[in-house]
């Protein structure tokens, strides 16, 4: 490989790596565009709670090993559970 090869590939995984998403933050869409924050409060309990109330928007609920799109609906609520079925993230998308 030439130097200027390297360089360009070089050039490239840089300019990659700037487009990598930051983590969310509480002020951040992620938790407050479809009301996640209030929600917090059930983060480590099983998911079966959720089945017991009533979501104003659209909930989805994704398991460790669960196939989702990639489309981010910034009212949706989404509840990431662990595979012993505990809530572990709650985040808009």
């Amino acid at each position: 490989m030439t130097r200027a090869s390297c360089l360009a590939v070089l050039g490239l995984a840089m300019a990659l790596g700037a487009c990598a998403p930051l983590p969310p933050t509480e002020d951040t869409p992620e938790t407050t565009s479809c009301g996640a924050e209030g929600f917090q409060n059930l983060l480590g309990q099983n998911r079966n709670v959720l089945a017991t109330m009533a979501f104003t928007g659209p909930v989805r609920v994704i398991g460790p090993d669960d196939m989702v799109t990639m489309d981010y609906l910034p009212h949706r609520i989404n509840f990431d559970v662990d595979s012993s079925g505990r809530i572990q993230n709650i985040r808009c998308g």
